[in-house]
């Protein structure tokens, strides 16, 4: 299966990589190994990479419900990270209507592996989104949400099914340049972009685009986001497109990792754990979003895309 030896290597056997939550990772390591590595099934891992990823291999060494070992204990270091990643990604979520990966995912990572961290960050991204739903509903343009929304659906089984055989990182730094480019041209502009036309060829485009990228580089919101900042829209409409449009590419997203046995106890325990504090915290930054006008959120979903592609950037090339 795996085990780690001297020096930091990883020995892997190559068909583990073939059928399960962690496969695609360790075929694209075993790609970038040497071939006397690659041709014995080891990998050379960074250290920080081997800290992430020996308890998501523990985990998976049985079928889901047969008693998997986890590889985080709840101890109170933990539980103030893991209550950490949930304010900032909550806030941000009640705030702005997406970006609790942004800003959970940083603190999490820490002492969960991406096994565990991934499904509770879909998880806390719908049920903090679906206050912000509930908040906007009446701003809902249903024709305008589903010409985004039912081509995305559509390209997400494209996106998943090319996603064991492309390397995701190259598309992640292009859109990563993209949202610094463009969050840094418009960010301290006085005069933003205005778009009043109908453009619906080009909101299918998006939302067919979105879907795509989602399955394939979990960025479902980048390119939704960037477009409804060149809009004339109001703040609820915009967030009446984005949050609904998220909620939903996210729940799938979370379906389809349950229905692979990706939801396992110990990302149930985080889950409840986390819930509290994402729930208060996107009341927080609800409340925040109601004191904004239409401007100044216009210019924090910019300002939040130049941040966002700088993480991104960050996590792709570190």
């Amino acid at each position: 299966m795996a085990r780690v030896g001297n020096g930091g290597l990883v020995s892997v056997d190559p068909k583990f990589a073939q059928g399960n939550l962690f496969g695609r990772h360790l075929r694209l390591a075993l790609r970038r190994a040497t071939p006397a590595e690659a041709s014995h099934g080891l990998l050379v891992w960074p250290p920080w990479k081997r800290r992430l990823c020996i308890g998501t291999f523990a985990g998976l060494k049985r079928p889901f419900g047969q008693g998997r070992t986890t590889s985080m204990t709840l101890d109170v270091s933990t539980l103030l990270i893991v209550f950490a990643g949930a304010a900032c990604g909550g806030f941000v979520n009640g705030l702005a209507g997406f970006g609790t990966a942004l800003f959970a995912l940083g603190w999490w990572l820490q002492v969960m592996p991406p096994a565990t961290a991934v499904p509770v960050v879909l998880a806390m991204s719908v049920i903090a989104g679906l206050q912000g739903v509930i908040v906007v509903r009446g701003a809902i343009h249903w024709p305008r949400l589903l010409r985004f929304l039912i081509p995305a659906l559509l390209t997400v089984p494209l996106g998943v099914a090319l996603l064991p055989h492309v390397d995701a990182r190259p598309l992640k730094l292009v859109i990563a340049a993209f949202l610094v480019l463009y969050g840094a041209f418009f960010a301290f502009r006085r005069d933003l972009p205005e778009i009043t036309r109908p453009t619906h060829a080009i909101d299918v485009a998006i939302g067919a685009a979105s879907g795509f990228i989602g399955a394939l580089a979990g960025l479902s919101g980048a390119l939704p986001t960037m477009w409804a900042s060149m809009r004339t829209w109001g703040k609820a409409e915009r967030r009446a497109l984005l949050q609904p449009f998220n909620v939903v590419i996210l729940a799938v997203s979370f379906l389809g990792v349950a229905v692979t046995g990706g939801v396992t106890r110990e990302v149930l325990i985080t889950i409840a754990v986390a819930l509290p504090v994402t729930l208060l915290s996107a009341q927080v930054g609800l409340l925040a979003f109601a004191r904004l006008t239409d401007d100044q959120f216009r210019r924090l979903l910019i300002l939040l895309m130049l941040v966002s592609g700088l993480v991104l950037a960050v996590r792709e090339l570190v």
